[in-house]
Formats: C-alpha cells, sequence, structure tokens
C-alpha cells in the first residue's frame, strides 16, 4: 500500500492498534504510575529505616517483608485474578495500597521502624493481587493479534517504572525526603 503499511502487517509501534486501544492505554499508563510509585516508596522508605536505625540488617528485613508475599502467596493471587472481576480487583488493590501507606506517617523513631516492616509487609502482599490482575486483564481488552506485543510493551513499563521509580526515590532521599528521626513528615 503507497503510504502505509504493506498488506498482512500490523503496523509497529505504540501508535498502531494499541495505540488506538484507550483501554489498554489507561492500563498501561496506570501500571506504570502505580509501579513507580512502588518503587519510589521502596528505595525511600529502604533508606529511611536505615537512617532511623543504623542497620542494613534492618533495611533488608524491610525489603524482605515486601518481597516474602511474592513467594508465598504468588500462586493464590493468580487464582483471585483468575475469579474476580479484574478492573474491580485493580481499583480495590490500588485504593488499598494507597491507604496501607497512611501509617508511616506516624513513623518518627527507631521503636516505631515495625510499622514500616508492616506496612511494606501490606504492600506486598496488595500487589502480589494486583500484578497478575493486571497481566490478565491484558488478553480481555487487546485483541489476539495484538497480545504479544501488548505484553511485551507492559514488561518494558514495568522494567522502566523500576527505573524511574529507584531514580526518583534516589533523589527524594537524596533531597530529605523522608524527614530523618525526630522531625514531622511533610503533609501538603
Amino acid at each position: 500500500m503507497p503510504g502505509g503499511e504493506p498488506a498482512g502487517e500490523a503496523p509497529t509501534g505504540i501508535g498502531g492498534p494499541l495505540g488506538k486501544n484507550r483501554d489498554y492505554r489507561r492500563l498501561l499508563t496506570a501500571g506504570l504510575i502505580s509501579q513507580t510509585g512502588d518503587w519510589v516508596i521502596g528505595t525511600g522508605l529502604a533508606y529511611h529505616v536505615y537512617v532511623l536505625t543504623g542497620s542494613t540488617l534492618s533495611s533488608a528485613t524491610m525489603l524482605l517483608a515486601g518481597r516474602l508475599p511474592d513467594v508465598l502467596l504468588g500462586s493464590l493471587a493468580g487464582v483471585l485474578a483468575d475469579r474476580w472481576d479484574r478492573r474491580r480487583l485493580l481499583v480495590i488493590t490500588d485504593v488499598l495500597l494507597g491507604l496501607g501507606l497512611l501509617p508511616l506517617l506516624a513513623v518518627r523513631e527507631p521503636g516505631q521502624v515495625w510499622i514500616v516492616y508492616a506496612v511494606a509487609l501490606w504492600t506486598g502482599v496488595i500487589s502480589t493481587v494486583l500484578f497478575p490482575a493486571q497481566k490478565a486483564l491484558v488478553p480481555q481488552i487487546v485483541a489476539a493479534s495484538q497480545l504479544v506485543r501488548a505484553n511485551a510493551l507492559q514488561g518494558q513499563s514495568g522494567q522502566a517504572a523500576r527505573l524511574l521509580g529507584a531514580l526518583a526515590g534516589g533523589v527524594a532521599v537524596g533531597a530529605g525526603w523522608p524527614p530523618s528521626s525526630g522531625s514531622a513528615w511533610p503533609v501538603s
């Protein structure tokens, strides 16, 4: 075809059929934002625990609390994603993730680091349910001919979230957030 794609070949890039799929764009964007936020919080909290306690073991414990649910609950999370309405599950889990961060506002001293561990465990459990639901929703909103491309873009989005989130978390820590022991958390 002059000026277009050859007959029988799918357009390349996100501007093709996936770029026209509003539901897929929304899922991809929401996943990028959510996962980036997870990495910002994870990076910032690992450092904050170290500042509070002076212990790398305490920081490692926080990271472990956030990742352990993947290992222990991963299979169950996949079953939930298959049995429940995935769109509703995504909304509920993202709201629960946000609400689960609120206890961090109380953390002011080393004796309260258990709150950070509990929040890390909570977010780990909720994220373990969230990610399979995101992945399982893709075949419902993308044509079968675009599924490989959609899954690849979702994987790239997750990797971009790791890079951007860790970078943003590092920048936030370098700028003094979260505040060190004894000072108040910023409230906007």
